[in-house]
Formats: C-alpha cells, sequence, structure tokens
C-alpha cells in the first residue's frame, strides 16, 4: 500500500530506528498482501486476515473497534504480516499474534520478512552482534539467530506446487545451505558457496583451490571437490535442466544430473531448436570445426547424445570476415590457400603461428568487392610494414582474377584498376589443369603463392540431394507454364495496381515469400532509385522507361539456356527453398556487349559467355532462381542482379 502524507511525516519526523523501519515496511506492503488499508479519515489500518483494525495511536482492535487488545502506547508500530504482525518498541522488534499476545519478545534488531507480499514464508531476524535467523510465518524459530550472513533463496518461484526456500548461511569464514526446517542440506564447511542460477538447484562449494557442485535440495554432490574447475555456468534451455558450463576458456555441457554430456572443448554450444517431445538441438563450434547434435531424455529420463541426422540451417560464416558480415555480403565465389582448406589445416597453421588468428583466410568475390583475409598470415617482417586492406577491388581480367588494394565509389573502380601503382594480386590457373590457381604478385607480399576455389555449400544441407536434374526441354517447358501463371498476377502489380488477397494467394504458388525475389520485386514499384544504386548505377542515367513494365517485357522475352546449378544461400530465411540458378538468354544482349569496350564496374566486364554447366559464376551471364513448390510447379525466389543489369543496358541505361 501507498503512505499518505500524514503517514510519511511521521515516519520522517521520527527519530527511533525501530519505527523509521516498521513505516518502511508499511510502505513496501507488507500489512495484508496489500489488502490493508488506512481509512478515508486516517483513523485506523486493516489487518485483513487477522480480522482486525490499528488505530492511529497504535492501539490493536477487533475489527468492529468493540474491544482493544492491544492498548495505546504498549508499542511505537504495530505492522502486519500476514497472520502475524511486527511491532516495535525502544529499537526492539518482535512479533505478536492477531489477539496481540507476545509470539517473541522484544529483543531482535531488526525483522525482516520475505516471500509474497503481505503474506511471508518467514523472516530473516537480526539479534545480538548482528548475528541472524530465521521464523517462519507463526513466528516459531527455524534456526537461532546465530549466523554471521542469512540470506533465503527461493527455489523454482515459478511453479507453485514446486517452490521451495532455502537459506544461504555463512558463520565464521564457512558457509552452507539450510532447508525449511533449518537442517543442514549442504554443510557449512565450504569457503564458499555460489548458485548456478535463479531456477536451478545446484550450488557451486569451494574450498581452497578446490571447487564441487551439490544439490541444494538432496544434499548429494555429483562433481565433488577436485581441482577441475567451472568457471562459468549457464541454463542451456529452459526447463531442461541442461548446464553449459566453461572450464579453462572452452565450453561444456552437463545433464540435470551433472554428467558430462558434451566435453568442454568447444569455443561455444548455443541451443538451435527446442522440440516438442523436449529434445534440444545445438550447435558446438570449435574453431572452424560447426557439429550439430541432438540432446534427448530415454525411458530412463537420462540424456543422450547423437549427431543430428537432420542439421538446421545455420548462418553462412562468410569465412567471419567482419565487413561481409556487417555488410551481409552475398558471395559469388570462394578461393582459399593450398593447404589450408579444412579447419584441421588452419587450427595447425594457428598453432604454428603462421596465422594469426583462428580463422579462414580466404579471397570472397561478391561481384565488384573482394573481402579478402591477408593480414591474417604472418608474413615477413619487411612485407608486413604496411597492413594490407580488408576489402579489395576485383578488376576486369580475361582468365583469372586480378585484385588491387583500392575500395572506393564505382565511378573510380575504372581508373584504379588502371593504376599502374595500385598494389595488385592476380589469380590464374595453373599449366596442370589441377584446379589450382597461381597468384601472381601474392608471394611479393608474404601470401601464398597457390590458391583454390572452394565455394561454401548451401545453408540447407539436404538441398545438394533434393535439386533435380537439369534437362534443358523440360526446363523451357517448365518456364512457359509458369510464366503464364506468374503474369496476370505480378503484371498489374507491376504496373502499380495495388495488391488484394488473391494477389497474395498467388505469390505463394508462383513465387516464394518470402523471397529474394519478393524483395527485387517490391523495391521496382516501390523504391526503384535505391534498387538501381544496389545494383551499381547511377539513378540519374537510367533508361527513359518504367522499370516494372521493362521487368516484366524482359521476363517474358526470357529463354531458359543452363543450369548454374544451386544458388549458395546464406541467409537462414530463405536457405530452405534450394534455389536453382537458371542461366537465360535475353535477346540483343549478345550483339550489344560485343559493341560495347569492356570497361572495370561495368556490367558483363569480362565478357558475356554462358558458364559450365552446374556452375554459378557472377558477371558473366543472366539468371533467374527458382524452386520447386509442393505441387511440383516453379516458384520463382531471385532476379539476379545480372539480370537487372542486363535490362538496363536493353532498355538504353548509361
Amino acid at each position: 500500500m501507498n503512505m499518505t502524507k500524514k503517514q510519511a511525516g511521521r515516519c520522517a519526523a521520527s527519530r527511533f530506528h525501530g519505527l523509521l523501519a516498521a513505516c518502511v515496511l508499511a510502505a513496501a506492503g507488507w500489512a495484508g498482501a496489500g489488502e490493508s488499508a488506512v481509512s478515508a479519515d486516517e483513523k485506523f489500518t486493516d489487518w485483513p486476515q487477522a480480522a482486525r483494525r490499528i488505530d492511529a495511536d497504535g492501539a490493536l482492535l477487533t475489527a468492529d473497534g468493540s474491544r482493544t487488545l492491544v492498548p495505546a502506547g504498549r508499542y511505537e508500530r504495530i505492522v502486519p504480516a500476514g497472520r502475524v504482525a511486527i511491532v516495535t518498541r525502544d529499537r526492539a522488534w518482535g512479533l505478536i499474534d492477531a489477539d496481540g499476545q507476545a509470539i517473541t519478545a522484544l529483543r531482535y534488531q531488526h525483522i525482516e520478512p520475505f516471500g509474497e507480499r503481505g503474506a511471508p514464508q518467514g523472516f530473516v531476524v537480526t539479534g545480538a552482534q548482528q548475528r541472524q535467523g530465521v521464523l517462519d510465518a507463526e513466528g516459531r524459530v527455524v534456526t537461532d539467530a546465530t549466523w554471521t550472513q542469512l540470506r533465503p533463496v527461493r527455489l523454482w518461484p515459478q511453479e507453485p506446487l514446486k517452490t521451495r526456500w532455502l537459506f544461504e548461511v555463512r558463520q565464521a569464514h564457512r558457509e552452507g545451505v539450510l532447508d525449511a526446517s533449518g537442517r543442514a542440506v549442504i554443510p557449512v564447511q565450504f569457503g564458499s558457496v555460489s548458485w548456478v542460477g535463479a531456477r536451478s538447484p545446484w550450488v557451486i562449494v569451494s574450498q581452497g583451490g578446490l571447487q564441487g557442485v551439490c544439490h541444494a535440495v538432496t544434499g548429494e554432490c555429483p562433481l565433488p571437490l577436485s581441482d577441475k574447475r567451472y568457471d562459468a555456468f549457464a541454463g542451456l534451455a529452459s526447463d531442461t535442466g541442461l548446464l553449459s558450463v566453461t572450464w579453462v576458456g572452452r565450453r561444456g555441457l552437463l545433464d540435470d544430473r551433472l554428467r558430462e554430456l558434451l566435453a568442454p572443448v568447444y569455443s561455444s554450444i548455443e541451443t538451435l531448436h527446442a522440440g516438442d517431445d523436449g529434445s534440444v538441438q545445438v550447435l558446438a563450434q570449435f574453431g572452424l570445426d560447426r557439429h550439430q547434435f541432438v540432446l534427448a531424455p530415454d525411458e530412463n529420463a537420462l540424456w543422450q547424445v547423437r549427431q543430428a541426422d537432420r542439421p538446421r540451417p545455420l548462418r553462412a560464416r562468410r569465412d567471419d570476415h567482419p565487413i561481409a558480415l556487417r555488410m551481409g555480403a552475398v558471395i559469388d565465389a570462394r578461393y582459399v590457400p593450398v593447404g589450408l582448406g579444412d579447419a584441421g589445416e588452419v587450427h595447425r597453421a594457428f598453432v604454428d603461428r603462421k596465422l594469426r588468428e583462428l580463422r579462414q583466410p580466404s579471397i570472397q568475390l561478391s561481384a565488384w568487392t573482394a573481402y579478402v583475409g591477408f593480414d591474417l598470415f604472418a608474413r615477413p617482417d619487411e612485407a608486413a610494414a604496411a597492413r594490407l586492406p580488408d576489402v579489395w577491388t576485383r578488376c576486369p581480367d580475361p582468365v583469372g582474377v586480378r585484385l588491387v588494394a583500392w575500395h572506393g565509389e564505382l565511378a573510380e573502380q575504372a581508373q584504379a584498376c588502371a593504376s599502374p601503382k595500385a598494389v595488385a594480386v592476380r589469380l590464374k590457373p595453373s599449366a596442370s589443369s589441377d584446379g589450382i590457381l597461381l597468384c601472381e604478385g601474392c608471394e611479393a607480399l608474404g601470401l601464398p603463392a597457390r590458391w583454390v576455389r572452394r565455394d561454401e555449400p548451401p545453408v540447407e544441407a539436404r538441398c545438394a540431394s533434393s535439386t533435380p536434374a537439369w534437362s534443358q526441354d523440360q526446363a523451357r517447358r517448365d518456364f512457359a507454364r509458369w510464366l503464364a501463371a506468374w503474369l496476370p498476377t505480378w503484371q498489374p502489380l507491376l504496373r502499380g495496381r495495388q495488391p488484394s488477397a488473391a494477389d497474395s494467394e498467388g505469390w505463394r504458388r508462383h513465387q516464394a515469400d518470402p523471397s529474394r525475389a519478393m524483395s527485387t520485386l517490391s523495391a521496382v514499384t516501390r523504391r526503384p532509385e535505391a534498387l538501381l544504386n544496389d545494383i551499381g548505377f547511377d539513378a540519374e542515367q537510367a533508361p527513359k522507361v518504367n522499370l516494372g513494365e521493362a521487368l516484366l517485357k524482359w521476363i517474358r522475352r526470357a529463354e531458359p539456356v543452363g543450369d548454374g546449378g544451386l544458388y549458395p544461400e546464406p541467409e537462414v530465411e530463405f536457405a530452405g527453398q534450394c534455389a536453382q540458378v537458371w542461366y537465360v538468354r535475353l535477346p540483343g544482349l549478345d550483339k550489344l556487349m560485343r559493341s560495347r569496350p569492356a570497361k572495370a564496374g561495368q556490367p558483363f566486364a569480362m565478357g558475356l559467355g554462358l558458364p559450365p554447366a552446374g556452375r554459378l559464376e557472377r558477371q558473366a551471364y543472366p539468371f533467374l532462381t527458382f524452386s520447386r513448390g509442393g505441387d511440383g510447379g516453379l516458384q520463382l525466389t531471385g532476379v539476379s542482379r545480372e539480370f537487372l543489369q542486363a535490362v538496363w543496358l536493353l532498355e538504353g541505361g548509361r
């Protein structure tokens, strides 16, 4: 309840510690679970649990006021606290019952209730020499005021049938835990006790340099005192009892009986999914190794662990390149040094101090941008004098991949690529045709000279087995059927009409939603200037056409001519679509590109050419991406940057 101004004034004016503290208790609401109330004329306070009232002079009366149980002046203050009341006089505290009879003498220096407001579970009392003890809700002694420190702890507060109170105590530099009856569940013999979590019954006990873990309800210690000290405990998934632990900087996993499910060897363990059957799927990482495990209780309620047979989609790591991660870059191609292609090799190089960090060094291409890990290498002192940038620019090259150590405005890219002073490297195929690329300029910078292309797999592993084999004739028939069904929905929308409920249903049948395609087509109708900037064009040089109309026209004219394999989807949101790359011919594009000189930063600057079957190559040919719906029909999932750039050029954009 809230104190009135008159009550607050009385409290503030009091010089007696007992009265002031009692007033504070009243203000906090311990008088009857918030049900007691000061009357309108402030002559009495109700004590509803005991059918009593307390008048302004401190007298305890029956509810109708006909009989006085405690005369005014006997106590400085009477504060109801459930079925009993706290009383104070001359800085001494005690308890009385509903008839005003003393339950305890006025022998305590302080009494503080704990539990629900107005209906306490008991009282922490402070006696002589600041020693503490516990009384129950009726005022009976649970443990005498002999402890130098005492703290009530409530387990499972959200489960009324299960909740219970314990007491963490300290005496002569030794700590332990008492149960609700005052019995020592965890003996008061340890240097310290600390709780694993607010809802956990596990207590970490330590003595000297040793550590153990005990159960605060049963008193059992499945992890007895030993020199294996866990640095941290944390609940892994709600209501499972599973604990993530840290030991020497590594993460492990314990079950609800503190059995070790996963040894503490991982850099991180996180929950991916909690099943309706009580199982939990987790991701455990160590360096570059990522493992998915399923944890589930067996018929004896013992937790078991196994490798996940259906891994959950994970975000592509983009080799943990900080800028690529922040930008959400879509990686078109990825190259790694020969001999540093898997987690084991990278780990050995790190241990041998050939790498500065435990991270995969790579060259990751995204359109004209290259996200590189060159500074991960421990280069010779003379080569390491100047730090190599994290982001380079890809320049046109008829054979390989040429990169310059520059990144800036697209309009300045051609000048940077042509500069003879620019620091540059060039990957080109070796003469042996073994897939190895030789890096010109790398050795001078202290970098590996031999690299190999190794694109990351899609985040949804099952996609690799669910993609149908490519047939050009079948693709053309499927495309024609899809186009006939898709156009009636999108043609009016791309011309500016507001969508209807029927439109939404059409989207789901013929176009994945959400999807990259949905984002692109939405941008075409709502923010075309921003879309043009995203694909590298100046809106002021845009062709004088309606972008939506132009896109419709060229999708109608598109002809499937090749398969680019699975789209390496880096985002979990779209991973389950298993999108397949379909290269499409746009009439007139080949002729147009033959008449345009190659220029850095421009579409298809390295020439327009259909890539080999099953391979995705960026800046080579326009493409759309499709997945299969539940009925086996096509669903549009993406409109590529290359397709939009081709539309720009064909419509006269500069």
